[in-house]
């Protein structure tokens, strides 16, 4: 008998709990996992110039507008960009199909450890330059459990003053590109990315120690980058890896995109020898 098309029957007869149907801790995005929110920046908000810091008038302003769910979700919640006033208007803004960042940051209030207490699978594309013409050296920056209330808008406050970061930067220290991983303002690692100049795709599974982040003083993030696991981190401070944030330096255009957020629950074994189990049951009966 295949399991996973028993597992619905069984629990429909009782026979196996709801947790044995639930996807396993290591999952990430897939279809039986529930979307929060997502987002394709497919708008065009705030004032910018994707060729970088150009001389003359601009001094706009920062606006990421609010996430669209267009990849699925049902979460909405408002951006906070800053700052603004970037000479020849140079901020964080969308540009129509993506956001665009300059030297700034653009954080998140939806609290995603309320969301999905079990854990959750974040997310994104990003590319340090806007097309195959950038060069030169810079970053792009994820914050999970940012706090704004501390330099906001401060593009290193997102590795500095978040629970969980990775920067990703151009080569170095043996690396092609190389990234390093902060938890609550202090680095705990790097890995190689791979190409700094291309378009990449991470996720980054955040999982509570204790099963639950009400319960967790700790947490694991497992990184993995085109598919490609990079490594696994231990975070303290559970009760903050809630807000997420994105950050460049330098006035050159970066960008990221297709943002997905789903939930994690954790299977227990215990579920999976009680399906397994009722499995041989049921065969005993036939």
């Amino acid at each position: 008998m295949n399991l996973s098309r028993a597992l619905p029957l069984l629990a429909a007869a009782g026979l196996v709990s709801a947790a044995a149907l639930a996807p396993s801790a290591s999952a990430q995005i897939s279809e039986v996992d529930p979307v929060l929110l997502s987002d394709t920046f497919s708008r065009t908000t705030g004032s910018g110039d994707g060729n970088g810091n150009p001389a003359g008038d601009g001094m706009g302003f920062s606006d990421l507008g609010t996430n669209d769910n267009g990849l699925g979700g049902f979460v909405t919640s408002p951006y906070s960009a800053g700052p603004d006033g970037r000479a020849g208007g140079a901020n964080q803004v969308t540009d129509g199909e993506r956001a665009v960042f300059f030297n700034g940051v653009g954080y998140n209030e939806a609290d995603l450890s309320a969301l999905s207490d079990t854990g959750y699978s974040f997310q994104f594309d990003f590319r340090r330059f806007l097309d195959d013409t950038g060069s030169g050296n810079g970053f792009v920056s994820v914050g999970l459990g940012y706090d704004e209330t501390v330099a906001e808008f401060d593009q290193f406050s997102v590795q500095l003053n978040s629970d969980f970061g990775v920067l990703f930067q151009q080569g170095a220290n043996g690396n092609q590109g190389n990234a390093n991983v902060f938890a609550n303002g202090t680095q705990i690692g790097s890995f190689d990315y791979g190409d700094p100049l291309a378009e990449h795709t991470v996720v980054i599974d955040v999982l509570p120690d204790a099963g639950s982040f009400l319960a967790s003083s700790t947490a694991t993030a497992a990184v993995s980058v085109d598919g490609n696991s990079v490594g696994t981190f231990s975070v303290g401070n559970t009760v903050g890896l809630d807000t997420f944030a994105f950050a460049s330096n330098g006035f050159v255009g970066r960008y990221v995109d297709d943002l997905v957020v789903t939930s994690l629950i954790p299977e227990p074994a215990s579920a999976v020898l009680l399906g397994l189990g009722a499995v041989a049951l049921l065969r005993r009966r036939k």
